[in-house]
């Protein structure tokens, strides 16, 4: 993590955590307040040396990022060449590495992404296995804890068989992003394509994936379909010397919670459960964006 354009002053280097996707490694950028030029609005400015990837391999940056995010948060950069990379970055972020189309598809990164980071020392982030991980970070060769590590993505539920569970909501309904898909392209910049397309969003659980929708949206104040089918279409602006994919985010409305009361007393705890949020024709509601690729 760098603080000039040209990658020369990098305070900040990665270390392996080698602990397999879907491990999030979170951090919150007040862990770096005066490292980093601040962003309008929160946040940080930073730009990122990225090296030559390995085949297959790819370095994913994402911000806002959470251990109760789909997938630990929003794709905003993916690297298929070496490069010092700029990103204003959320409150929140992790980076993560992939080896493996399958598993940085399963990352939702698409198919190819980058290896490493250059850590300045000599050293590299070593990818000698597949998998997903995310990244630890260091200064002057020490680790620095995250905010948050967990496995993070949400699960979407395989089965629909009721279970005899009684469900008790714990706090307010709250939004979070969704899993982030990518729309159309790349493109290279300045060009306004015109996108059309259709999306379908489901509802996600960390429960287990047996229980039906109808025990979570007793009492819930807000639509609960299993899942939503929306024609999307957008003119998007790529600005002047940027390449990389146009995406759309998904906003899920979800209820923490516990369960009780269940047949089978493995499906008895606490978790979380998130439906599309939609608007008042019936479709998602989500955010368009530019991810940059290198």
């Amino acid at each position: 993590m760098c603080t000039d354009g040209s990658c020369q002053d990098c305070p900040w280097f990665t270390t392996d955590s080698a602990t397999g996707y879907p491990a999030c490694q979170v951090y919150d950028t007040k862990q770096f307040r005066g490292a980093f030029p601040d962003a309008e609005g929160g946040g940080m400015e930073v730009y990122f040396d990225i090296q030559q990837p390995d085949p297959d391999c790819a370095m994913i940056i994402r911000s806002p990022a959470g251990t109760s995010m789909p997938e630990c948060g929003q794709n905003v950069i993916t690297a298929y060449n070496a490069a010092c990379a700029f990103a204003t970055l959320s409150n929140t972020f992790m980076l993560q590495w992939c080896y493996g189309d399958g598993d940085c598809g399963a990352a939702g990164a698409g198919a190819k992404f980058i290896r490493s980071m250059d850590l300045k020392n000599g050293d590299v982030l070593s990818v000698n296995k597949r998998g997903i991980s995310g990244i630890q970070l260091m200064n002057n060769g020490t680790v620095v804890e995250p905010l948050e590590r967990a496995g993070g993505a949400t699960i979407p539920p395989t089965k629909r068989a009721k279970r005899n569970c009684v469900f008790t909501q714990e706090g307010a309904t709250y939004t979070i992003p969704g899993d982030t898909r990518i729309i159309e392209g790349p493109f290279t910049g300045p060009v306004e394509p015109e996108i059309s397309t259709s999306q379908t969003v489901s509802w996600t659980t960390t429960f287990s994936a047996g229980i039906s929708s109808d025990i979570f949206s007793v009492g819930a104040e807000f639509s609960t379909e299993e899942s939503v089918t929306s024609s999307l279409s957008i003119t998007y602006k790529v600005p002047a010397g940027q390449n990389g994919n146009i995406v759309w985010t998904p906003i899920m409305r979800c209820r923490d919670g516990v369960t009780t009361d269940c047949k089978n007393n493995e499906d008895n705890g606490q978790g979380t459960i998130c439906w599309p949020d939609l608007n008042e024709e019936g479709d998602a509601r989500g955010s368009w964006a530019f991810q940059q690729r290198f």
